[in-house]
């Protein structure tokens, strides 16, 4: 995730890039990012959650295979979201 001039990387085990992106932002540690807190983590967590809901899904990165964008907006600034699909 790209936020406020930080990188933040995690993984997350998931079936689906949706349940992945659901998988982590609810293992997000809000204690990690510069200016975010927990109230912000529940918003973020609501706003994917209607994104999925209204079919805003995540985009798939053209040119690459198995990866996705996604974006969100918190505190008024842009919260980018890279999804990259891993084998283990």
């Amino acid at each position: 995730m790209e936020y406020r001039g930080g990188t933040y990387i995690s993984q997350v085990e998931a079936p689906d890039v949706v349940n992945a992106l659901r998988a982590w932002s609810q293992q997000l540690d809000p204690s990690e990012i510069a200016e975010f807190g927990p109230a912000h983590k529940r918003k973020l967590i609501q706003n994917i959650e209607s994104d999925i809901e209204n079919n805003e899904l995540p985009t798939p990165v053209q040119g690459t295979v198995n990866v996705w964008c996604a974006a969100a907006t918190c505190r008024n600034s842009l919260m980018l979201i890279d999804i990259i699909q891993t084998e283990r």
